[in-house]
């Protein structure tokens, strides 16, 4: 087979990378960026006491993909709970959302089976949310004593 010559990618002179014959700056990729963050729950009212904020993040272009491990020792928190993220977040979807993630705990959330969550648009922010036995998606009752989530998101910024 002959060996054909195509551009598959090139250095621009302003910054980032194009890829192909494309010359499009919005299709260049300009932006990565790695590192570390300090997550925390918040709540509609009520502290935490937090033992462990881990965060990482990678930014690529508008996409971002972030972990986070909290733990905590006791909170008194009686409303809506959230986690913090890295960067805020794009302007979201007719949901009012502009990403998703997975989350694991191990201490008390009431009422709750399992827990999702979801970015909230133009913030800073996303909410947990409870799966009850009615198989229904609801605010979780708050998390109760001491505890540990370790969780994901991906959203656009």
């Amino acid at each position: 087979y002959p060996l054909r010559r195509q551009r598959q990618m090139c250095i621009r002179d302003r910054g980032g990378i194009a890829f192909g014959s494309d010359t499009a700056a919005a299709n260049h990729l300009d932006d990565y960026e790695e590192g570390t963050y300090t997550p925390a729950f918040t709540a509609g009212n009520g502290t935490f006491t937090h033992t462990t904020q881990q965060g990482t993040y990678v930014k690529i272009g508008r996409l971002v993909f972030c972990t986070f491990r909290i733990d905590w020792s006791s909170c008194d928190a009686t409303a809506q709970m959230y986690v913090s993220a890295p960067f805020t977040s794009t302007s979201g979807n007719e949901f009012g959302q502009t990403g998703t993630g997975g989350v694991t705990y191990n201490g008390s959330f009431q009422d709750a089976y399992s827990l999702t969550i979801g970015m909230i648009a133009s913030n800073t922010i996303a909410k947990l949310y409870a799966r009850q036995d009615d198989d229904n998606t609801n605010d979780p009752n708050p998390a109760t004593g001491s505890g540990r989530c370790d969780g994901w998101l991906m959203y656009y910024v």
